[in-house]
């Protein structure tokens, strides 16, 4: 019998929020997309990078396949998009789960507003740690007034 996992990802860009929907197409030919969140724009997290602006959206995906094996066809998708031999949309894997068991969550889902406020609008009732869920971090967030939804025409 097979097993389907479900993966929540994050995607970004600093480029045109077209960018992000063409990586969206590309994912949808490998997983099975459930939901996908708003689009957000906001400030980068990184220190590194503090004069960029971010879009950002979550997806809700699904497949059989392993946790290594979606992370490998993510970072294929991911250099299908370069300019200048860097990456336009970067993915994150931040969540795995088989039925209601949590096989794996990234740190930067606790750690960075642009992965909460996309996350709380596809799960905001998932429990990621002891105690807590998505929408209680994402409101205790300090940063969360820095993101706005974007308007899609």
């Amino acid at each position: 019998m097979s097993h389907y996992y479900r993966y929540y990802l994050v995607l970004g860009t600093t480029h045109s929020i077209c960018n992000l929907f063409e990586a969206v197409k590309l994912i949808k030919s490998q997983l099975i997309v459930h939901q996908m969140s708003e689009v957000y724009r906001g400030p980068s997290e990184d220190v590194s990078k503090t004069d960029k602006e971010f879009f950002n959206l979550a997806l809700s995906c699904s497949n059989e396949r392993s946790f290594d094996s979606i992370k490998h066809e993510l970072s294929l998708i991911e250099q299908l998009q370069l300019h200048q031999n860097k990456k336009i949309v970067d993915i994150d894997l931040l969540i795995q789960l088989h039925q209601h068991s949590l096989l794996y969550i990234s740190p930067k889902v606790t750690r960075f507003c642009h992965c909460l406020i996309t996350l709380k609008d596809i799960c905001p009732d998932l429990k990621i740690s002891e105690n807590k869920l998505v929408q209680d971090y994402f409101y205790s967030n300090k940063n969360k007034q820095e993101f706005t939804s974007v308007t899609l025409s």
